[in-house]
């Protein structure tokens, strides 16, 4: 009854209370069953999951995207409060007596004529934009193929084709301007509330119309300058190439005019600057009610319903 005697029941390495041996593995070691204990895979003492480097980089790179996540959003929010205000403000500021008044739509004045509009110097880039030229100035200079004798004029001119593409344009254009005087001469008793808040939608919808009112404003001056060329044009596709160049042309003009000739213009910059100060009150709640309509996005309810009761209880 030895201290290794198998039937030792208090023994350490000995048969347990119901006489059964310790477990052991196929080369004898009865340590086996404590290895399990003691490795990384998962025991008693399992340190398989406690890499505090690799842990504490996941947890800085989740703060990192969520950091660079509030920073763009808010970003956007930002951009979507400007485009909104100064779309807004533009429309306000073309819709001014003095600036509808502007719109050039005397056939008889320049640009359709030589010379410069009223108000623009005569630099490089007025003449670009607003001077006499082509395709207007086609009417003045009606040659077309230069290498035919002058004895032969209408061979020339090609029956006049240039002349009549140059007063078929022209009077698109005129007859197009007239519209849009109408149309902001309408909006212009519109209260100003309105067209703050639908300023962007309004002018979206002006620019959508574009590509219709060129349509038919082409094929109506075409014919208003000379019927014979306007029925060979449709046949060989002259109208439909002019429709297709013109509706090009003035969705970009009225992009211009629209979104972009207020700022770029002294008097329409210093108004919209003014109007910024004057409604940063209103700005500042729009941004905060953007970033709270966009949070749900990206933020756990919870803090969205925290936003909401700080901007009623604390104000903006």
């Amino acid at each position: 009854m030895g201290l290794f005697d198998n039937n030792n029941t208090g023994s350490f390495f000995g048969n347990d209370s119901s006489g059964n041996s310790p477990p052991s593995d196929s080369s004898g070691n009865s340590f086996h069953h404590f290895g399990s204990k003691v490795d990384g895979s998962g025991g008693l003492f399992d340190i398989s999951g406690m890499d505090a480097s690799g842990g504490f980089k996941q947890e800085a790179k989740q703060i990192a995207i969520g950091f660079v996540q509030m920073i763009m959003y808010g970003l956007v929010a930002g951009i979507v409060v400007m485009v909104l205000f100064v779309s807004a403000q533009n429309l306000v500021w073309l819709t001014q007596k003095q600036n509808i008044a502007n719109l050039p739509v005397n056939i008889k004045a320049p640009p359709y004529v030589k010379g410069m509009p009223p108000g623009k110097r005569d630099t490089f880039a007025n003449r670009i934009l607003y001077g006499y030229g082509a395709p207007y100035s086609f009417k003045d200079n009606p040659i077309a193929l230069p290498f035919i004798p002058c004895n032969f004029p209408k061979l020339q001119t090609i029956f006049h084709i240039k002349p009549w593409m140059a007063d078929t344009l022209t009077h698109t254009w005129v007859d197009s301007r007239k519209l849009l005087k109408v149309i902001m001469d309408g909006l212009s008793g519109l209260n100003k509330k309105i067209k703050m808040f639908c300023g962007l939608f309004i002018m979206s919808a002006l620019l959508l119309l574009t590509p219709l009112i060129s349509l038919i404003f082409t094929y109506v001056g075409s014919f208003r300058a000379n019927v014979g060329w306007s029925i060979l044009g449709t046949i060989f596709g002259v109208i439909p190439l002019l429709v297709v160049c013109v509706s090009m042309a003035q969705v970009t003009a009225m992009m211009w005019y629209l979104f972009l000739s207020p700022i770029v213009s002294r008097p329409g910059r210093a108004f919209i600057i003014d109007q910024v100060y004057k409604h940063k009150k209103h700005l500042r709640l729009l941004y905060m009610l953007i970033i709270i309509c966009m949070s749900p996005m990206y933020l756990p309810p919870l803090i969205t319903v925290g936003m909401i009761v700080g901007i009623i209880l604390f104000g903006y």
